[in-house]
């Protein structure tokens, strides 16, 4: 245990923290001491017993917006619930967040969802069901919401997959937000009015309830867009209930008489209000309705989500700390489990309280331990006080939470978003006022989809065009053959891919292909290379525009290339109609080097059918161009060991010290560069005429790849003693030998700058 405390980050439930270079921060331990450092133990008190004034009002709210109507008589129950779920959040989350300062509780989007699920129970109901069977069945679904929420958290948190939020697009957010605004506005009417929200609207004697409340959180929303100050909400919240009872006193209105009037939470008794549902009976209730609530139960669970990781992104930047954002998910999935087990709610951060915290210069532990004792001073001792919280105060703050989200998410998004996205936003807004949440949330998962799918079809999957004009494979061949396959250019249209391919990017690459085919300005290509060396995945619909591609290629006597092919789309190029055609219409090679190797064969066998050929020079008659003399290459030849090779042979391991220079007669060998983490890669392929070994040998550096014989292969091999003793004795012919040395050289130099260019596009 003192191991745990003294890590950088505080003790979590069962997760090790992120791999990942964050700043030095104090321990726990010295983070909890520094808590009661006198300056920090005052403005901890101070800051936490404004944040717990303001929590509890914020959980008595919602309270009364869960169990309203039919279910008023049980809101002191349901109060007591959810500050205990308060209490417990708010408590865990300071303790063990992985920053100090954090202030959490009861989530008001949850509730929002939860009174949905409530009204949906209700209508489930048999007709004159005891209102207690129902307290008891929504109470049910309240606590399976928050253990669902909780394990949900910890799994993802354990998991490590708190950074999913990332790929979740903004403007589906907002209007998931905004929507929960909405919900949270009309369950305000529903507070203080004790009505359904639309008939409050219209009823003339009704409006008296609620228009109160609407002045309340409008003038709370100017104050706190002007004011930046932690006692705004504190002086609103006492300045409102002391003119509510100004007015009484004026009016002569009795305290029991504006009770009896609906203008006061009513049913709360004196004492604590810790009254949970006992056990036994949550055991007896009728799981099958609540289960049968099974995805507004999971929408709950994805809105905290995803409150909770936005949250900790925003206390990030408030507090300038990094937040570890699958630690908090398994702290508050935690905090939540044992919330659950006294009937509350589920919970998260709370974003505007932390930063008024940090505002205040009181974010310590400390902080939120107070928050939490404030909120257990209510529920088991001060129930009587609550009594006289008038509704528009209660009903004022949950439309100033609501009115927060739509006007951050469907106001002030609009200068933030692009008009497409801002669309986005309303719509969900708009489903979720129409149809409700959980369409509005169907809404929001199909317009992901549909965003994903237009922005990456916006991608390029084609990061370069090329030709056999301006690219060739590594098979070093004679400049006759060179020339030949650049003027032939034409016959190939290669393409190399990137990304992911989907339906929509594989149906523009068949666009692309038909284009080019059909273009009257160029020669038709005769071969079509795909190359997948960079491709991430291949999506099985993409598969449709790949067999139309096929059939346009068969209609055109089209070659089809396929190189370094993902494992899925092998698997799909092995069944009809693909299978029948492989070698008459396309084939397919492990890397695109190879596939242009098999491409360039075809040409020059194309070429050598019709009588034309050349055999390629030999190391021997290219020194005797240089040296007409035939004793001057005679005597060259002295100092060259002849040597015949296997197929398989590694004549040159990479890493090898210099030895020497390799002369290739007849034969075939290859150049690999051994990656060691994956395979060996083909660097190039040589045959009659080619050097090997001389950079090592001129530069005394260690052979920089592997040099294998591919078939039984004739060579001569000039060491590097030889060749000193050529330059000593025979300085005349040494210099010939440089002379073409460095022509060889130059060739190789040119060869890659063209291969350069072609990749840099």
């Amino acid at each position: 245990m003192a191991q745990a405390l003294e890590a950088d980050a505080p003790p979590a439930f069962g997760v090790d923290d992120e791999e990942v270079v964050i700043p030095p921060q104090p321990t726990w331990r010295e983070q909890m001491v520094d808590s009661f450092r006198p300056a920090n133990l005052i403005s901890s008190l101070i800051a936490g017993s404004v944040t717990g004034i303001i929590g509890v009002t914020g959980v008595v709210a919602f309270a009364s917006l869960l169990y309203s109507g039919q279910l008023a008589p049980y809101a002191a129950a349901g109060m007591g619930m959810f500050l205990f779920g308060s209490m417990v959040i708010s408590a865990l989350a300071a303790l063990f967040s992985s920053t100090s300062g954090v202030v959490a509780g009861v989530q008001d989007a949850g509730v929002a969802v939860l009174g949905v699920i409530a009204v949906a129970l209700a209508a489930t109901m048999p007709p004159g069901t005891a209102p207690h069977d129902l307290f008891v069945l929504v109470v049910a679904a309240v606590t399976a919401s928050g253990a669902l929420t909780g394990l949900i958290f910890m799994t993802l948190g354990f998991f490590k997959l708190g950074n999913l939020i990332r790929f979740i697009p903004y403007p589906v957010i907002g209007g998931f937000l905004s929507g929960s605004g909405l919900l949270l506005v009309r369950g305000a009417l529903s507070v203080m009015t004790g009505a359904d929200p639309l008939k409050a609207l219209v009823t003339p004697a009704l409006m008296a309830h609620w228009l109160p409340g609407l002045a309340f959180a409008v003038i709370l929303l100017i104050a706190m867009r002007r004011i930046n100050h932690f006692l705004v909400v504190p002086s609103m919240l006492v300045g409102s209930i002391g003119v509510f009872f100004l007015v009484l006193a004026l009016t002569r209105t009795p305290v029991d008489a504006a009770s009896s009037q609906g203008w006061l939470v009513s049913g709360v008794p004196q004492g604590g209000l810790w009254n949970p549902v006992p056990f036994a009976e949550l055991i007896a209730v009728d799981w099958l309705r609540v289960l049968s609530q099974a995805s507004s139960l999971l929408s709950v669970a994805m809105v905290l989500t995803i409150a909770l990781l936005l949250n900790a992104s925003g206390i990030e930047l408030e507090v300038q700390r990094e937040v570890n954002l699958n630690h908090e998910l398994m702290t508050l999935g935690a905090a939540n489990l044992f919330a659950a087990l006294g009937g509350s709610a589920p919970g998260g951060h709370y974003l505007g309280s932390t930063g008024l915290v940090n505002r205040m210069k009181a974010g310590t532990r400390l902080t939120g331990v107070v928050q939490a004792a404030i909120c257990a001073i209510v529920l088991f001792a001060g129930g009587s006080l609550l009594s006289y919280f008038p509704k528009f105060v209660l009903g004022g703050l949950l439309m100033f939470f609501g009115f927060s989200f739509i006007i951050r998410w469907a106001i002030d998004s609009r200068t933030e978003l692009p008009t497409q996205d801002y669309i986005v936003v309303l719509l969900i807004l708009g489903a979720i006022f129409v149809l409700g949440f959980l369409p509005g949330v169907a809404l929001g998962v199909a317009l992901a989809v549909v965003l994903f799918v237009v922005n990456y079809s916006r991608i390029n999957v084609i990061k370069h065009q090329l030709s056999g004009a301006n690219h060739q494979s590594t098979v070093e061949r004679p400049d006759l053959y060179r020339k030949l396959l650049q003027g032939k250019g034409h016959w190939l249209y290669m393409l190399k891919l990137q990304g992911f391919i989907f339906f929509g990017t594989a149906n523009t690459l068949f666009n692309q292909f038909k284009d080019r085919v059909l273009d009257p300005e160029l020669q038709k290509p005769r071969y079509f290379l795909l190359d997948f060396q960079q491709v991430t995945g291949v999506d099985s619909s993409a598969m449709l525009s790949f067999r139309k591609m096929l059939q346009f290629a068969e209609q055109y006597r089209i070659m089809l290339i396929f190189t370094a092919l993902p494992r899925s789309m092998k698997a799909q190029l092995e069944k009809p109609p693909f299978a029948a055609l492989r070698g008459a219409r396309w084939a397919w090679f492990e890397d695109m080097d190879h596939g242009m190797e098999w491409y360039e064969d075809k040409v020059i066998e194309d070429f050598e059918s019709v009588g034309f050929g050349i055999k390629p020079p030999t190391m021997t008659r290219q020194l005797q161009k240089l040296l007409s003399d035939r004793k001057a290459v005679a005597t060259m030849m002295t100092y060259f060991e002849h040597r015949d090779v296997e197929a398989g042979t590694v004549l040159l391991e990479q890493g090898d010290p210099p030895g020497g220079i390799y002369f290739i007669e007849e034969g075939r060998m290859r150049v690999e560069l051994d990656l060691h983490e994956t395979k060996a890669i083909r660097l190039r392929t040589m045959s009659s005429g080619t050097v090997f070994g001389e950079l090592g040998t001129y530069l005394n550096i260690p052979a920089t790849a592997s040099v294998i014989a591919e078939k039984e292969t004739d060579l001569f091999f000039l060491s590097t003693a030889s060749l000193r003793q050529m330059e000593e004795k025979n300085p005349e012919i040494a210099a010939v030998f440089h002379r073409f040395m460095a022509h060889t050289l130059a060739e190789r130099l040119a060869s890659a700058a063209d291969a350069l260019k072609v990749a840099l596009g």
